[in-house]
């Protein structure tokens, strides 16, 4: 397992690792993405399990065909999280409808929300 500090991609690139994809679905200050770490292509912040969620959510829906990029090889065998590319207009419209059913809790902080059945 390779684990390395998060360095955020090319942000005007038609295409997005998982990596960037869930950082910027969480909507992490600067400052708590320097304390990013990522294995095998998942990111993770301690005190934050949603961020490895929605980075899990991304990548089961980019190996289902849900996200669209470079996700399988020329055999048609899933690529691993760290070498996935993926369309940042289809991520987009993904994480823009995965939004929709995401459970907000009393007291207007995200809850437990319901990325585990996005899996």
């Amino acid at each position: 397992m390779a684990t390395v500090q998060y360095r955020p991609g090319n942000r005007f690139s038609d295409r997005v690792n998982i990596a960037d994809a869930a950082v910027d679905w969480q909507g992490l200050s600067p400052q708590e993405r320097k304390l990013v770490v990522v294995e095998d292509g998942l990111p993770s912040l301690a005190g934050t399990p949603e961020l490895r969620e929605r980075a899990e959510a991304l990548l089961s829906a980019a190996w289902r065909g849900k996200i669209e990029g470079l996700t399988h090889n020329e055999d048609g065998y899933d690529l691993p999280a760290e070498r996935i590319l993926l369309e940042r207009e289809s991520v987009t419209t993904y994480i823009n409808s995965v939004d929709k059913q995401i459970t907000i809790d009393s007291s207007g902080s995200e809850g437990k929300t319901s990325m585990q059945s996005l899996l």
